[in-house]
């Protein structure tokens, strides 16, 4: 999550929704798993749950 908050502080958040929609497209059902333990911050997971939802 740390290269997140990076990222995520320079592109708009519309941007980052359709990077983790596209991403996630491309993952498998392990991937989702997996990238579902991963702690982030409260903003990260507020992006997260909007790409997801």
């Amino acid at each position: 999550s740390h290269y997140f908050d990076a990222f995520a502080e320079k592109h708009a958040d519309e941007k980052i929704i359709d990077i983790v929609q596209k991403t996630w497209g491309k993952m498998s059902d392990n991937g989702h798993t997996a990238a579902l333990k991963i702690n982030f911050s409260a903003n990260q997971q507020l992006l997260i749950n909007k790409a997801l939802s």
